[in-house]
């Protein structure tokens, strides 16, 4: 009996060393809204925009000619078009360089996503997904 206890206080003892150390170390801003992107790390504003980004997405296909303002992609969506235009606007607000790659899917479409970057690493940006790296020094 006494193996036994001494057994679930050491699991205790484990699963409160975990907890406060995962809250302790969450980085990760509170979306709320985009505002609180501001004056974070390259991945970090990705995250954040992405994580407000997924609060509304919606995939339609549109017309590539039309530039949806902010409104109409938030509230009737947009096809990958549309968001890589929406990524680049809000990256260039806090000041990361991106640019758009285009992935040739068949002789009458093409597939669109973001890749962002700055001194630390990139990101690759598709819609409501995302991958960030960091440059490794050799």
């Amino acid at each position: 009996m006494k193996k036994l206890i001494i057994f679930f206080l050491g699991v205790i003892i484990i699963i409160f060393i975990v907890v406060v150390y995962v809250g302790a170390n969450n980085n990760t801003p509170k979306i709320e809204n985009k505002d609180n992107c501001s004056n974070l790390s390259l991945s970090l504003t990705v995250k954040c925009i992405n994580t407000y980004v997924n609060t509304f997405y919606k995939y339609t296909l549109t017309n590539d000619n039309i530039n949806l303002t902010f409104d109409e992609l938030k509230s009737l969506g947009g096809d990958c078009n549309d968001w890589s235009k929406y990524y680049i606007g809000e990256l260039n607000k806090y000041n990361f360089n991106s640019t758009t790659v285009t992935i040739p899917m068949n002789k009458d479409s093409d597939h669109i996503m973001v890749v962002a970057y700055d001194s630390t690493g990139y990101c690759n940006i598709d819609e409501k997904n995302f991958q960030c790296y960091n440059y490794e020094v050799v």
